[in-house]
């Protein structure tokens, strides 16, 4: 009986040592992954446009005011969380829509219309 129950515990133990072993590489895989993103701006006239970019614990915050739309930006994130913002104010014009993009996958999208509309677009990669 004993024999039995040192085998049930040994496949318990090299059952829980795999499944550690096997979140560890998809742990890896996603803190190494690259993203690309693309923030874009559409609309007639002008914009005030702020995005920001959270990844791998680290955060940047970009702003260009008085754009030209269309508008867009491109850049690359990694890390297990990435989370993305972008704000379009209408300066001159009368409609605005935002865009947030990741790997070739639309995340988020907004529209805002009359003087001074804001749209807002929240995104992550995950």
């Amino acid at each position: 009986m004993w024999f039995w129950i040192l085998v049930v515990v040994a496949l318990a133990i090299g059952g829980c040592v795999a499944l550690i072993a096997g979140a560890g590489v998809a742990i890896h895989h996603a803190a190494t992954t690259t993203h690309t993103v693309v923030y874009s701006v559409t609309g007639s006239g002008t914009a005030d446009i702020s995005y920001d970019s959270f990844t791998s614990g680290n955060s940047g915050s970009s702003q260009e005011s008085g754009a030209t739309l269309p508008w867009s930006k491109i850049v690359t994130a990694t890390g297990l969380f990435s989370a993305f913002t972008l704000t379009a104010q209408i300066q001159t014009g009368d409609t605005v829509t935002c865009t947030i993009t990741v790997d070739g996958k639309q995340v988020s999208t907004n529209t805002a219309t009359g003087q001074y509309g804001i749209a807002s677009c929240t995104g992550s990669a995950s």
